[in-house]
């Protein structure tokens, strides 16, 4: 069966586990509050509610319109975007549409949905905040850490492009 989002997410330089949470993240099946709560698992959690914002904690919610989101995508100058889209895969729909965009923009999304799905569990689980920096920081380790994966040099120029992007 194919969807509409396999080509961004199969990319040989994206490891199998973040396709995978990618996959799950597409199609709303990862275990944020909104979820858990849907589920009755009220004995994980009280209510639905983002821990630093008043709103439902979603997955669109974490890697769109959370505060951390707002920060990580203006820096690729895509918060704009990213509040306009009502879901993941609107996104990078979106995103694939922008001519300004290099090669490898879906490497570099998929790494910092990662990224801030990484500092939500942090949050959630270790009672850990990240910084701003620190996000951009992690995402931008992330695709240096991704490097090795890229066949092409070309590819690899990119990553580094959007690494040095996500790091000043």
């Amino acid at each position: 069966m194919r969807c509409a989002f396999e080509h961004w997410i199969w990319d040989k330089i994206i490891p199998n586990k973040h396709k995978v949470f990618l996959w799950l993240a597409f199609y709303g099946r990862l275990n944020t509050r909104d979820n858990m709560f849907k589920k009755g698992w009220s004995a994980l959690v009280s209510n639905d509610d983002c821990d630093i914002c008043p709103t439902v904690e979603s997955i669109d919610h974490i890697v769109l319109r959370c505060r951390s989101a707002k920060h990580l995508w203006g820096k690729l100058q895509l918060n704009s975007l990213a509040c306009a889209s009502p879901d993941l895969l609107s996104f990078f729909e979106r995103v694939s549409q922008q001519p300004f965009l290099k090669r490898k923009w879906n490497v570099a999304l998929v790494a910092c949905v990662v990224t801030l799905w990484h500092a939500r569990n942090d949050r959630v689980f270790n009672d850990a905040s990240w910084s701003e920096r620190n996000t951009r920081f992690y995402a931008a380790d992330l695709l240096r850490l991704w490097l090795h994966r890229a066949k092409r040099q070309q590819d690899k120029d990119e990553l580094k492009t959007w690494a040095l992007c996500l790091s000043n």
